[in-house]
This record gives structure tokens, sequence and C-alpha cells, in this order.
């Protein structure tokens, strides 16, 4: 997982629509949908956010167990990642 600022790439087309991020990978033109909670991780990470900001955000707004908050983040950007929906953003 990684901990840095993760970015959208040019590859995937990204909107969100009734709460629900829908992403287009363009090389491959298949569709991605997430659910509110997802969107919102994704959201955050895009904006610059690091892993610890994401969480602590996400705990501010949803009751949940910090584990397993933990333990669902880091799924979700392993697999943005490996479909390629996420990628490292460049070091300023």
């Amino acid at each position: 997982m990684s901990a840095g600022p993760l970015r959208v790439p040019a590859h995937v087309a990204y909107e969100v629509l009734e709460g629900e991020a829908v992403l287009l990978h363009l090389g491959v033109g298949e569709y991605f949908q997430l659910d509110p909670i997802g969107t919102r991780m994704l959201q955050l990470l895009a904006a610059g956010s690091d892993r610890e900001q994401v969480l602590a955000a996400l705990m501010a707004d949803y009751e949940v167990e910090p584990a397993i908050l933990a333990t669902d983040f880091d799924r979700l950007v392993d697999e943005l990642l490996a479909a390629g929906l996420v990628e490292a953003a460049p070091n300023r």
C-alpha cells in the first residue's frame, strides 16, 4: 500500500455521480464503481492526503472500528493500484 499521495492517471476517466465514483480505464475499456465510502477515500487521496490523514478524516465521518477501516482502506488502495486506476503522485 502506498502511503503517499495518489492521483487518478490520465488514462482513467473519473466522475462522481450521486455520491458514487464511476471510473473508466480507457486503456482496457472497463468500468469500475466505488460505493460512497470508497469514493470518499479516493477523493481524499486524490486531494493529496496521505494514509493517516485519510483514516483520520474517515474516522470523523463514520462510526467504524479503526482496525477495520485501516484494513478496508489498504485493500481498496491495493486494488486500485493493481487495476491501474490510481498511481503514485510525483514528489513535489
